[in-house]
């Protein structure tokens, strides 16, 4: 039985996206996709109990109406499932280099 993808696995296949994964009540974001909830939507940036920056609120029509205004590619993950998302620009800036480039 094959396991469900996990918050990393999202990050790692969409690392242009900001990933925003239903928790209890909340829709949350970690790391680099938190700070950017923090920024956008003025959401407290705390670490949580694994020590991983977190951000996030309950409204997810809020979340998905400030970050389409600005045009950011993001996803919403519920139960290890893309249920909805936009695809936009990178929240994160230019393309990383992950050293593939020959100057």
């Amino acid at each position: 039985m094959r396991k469900p993808p996990t918050y990393k696995d999202f990050e790692k296949q969409f690392p242009d996206y900001i990933i925003i994964q239903k928790s209890g009540c909340f829709y949350e974001a970690y790391g680099r996709s938190a700070k950017i909830l923090s920024r956008e939507l003025e959401y407290k940036l705390y670490e949580n109990y694994y020590g991983k920056l977190t951000a996030g609120g309950p409204d997810c029509d809020k979340i998905m109406r400030i970050l389409r205004a600005e045009d950011y590619s993001f996803l919403i993950v519920e139960d290890s499932k893309i249920v909805d998302g936009h695809s936009g620009r990178n929240p994160f800036g230019e393309k990383e280099d992950h050293g593939d480039n020959k100057n």
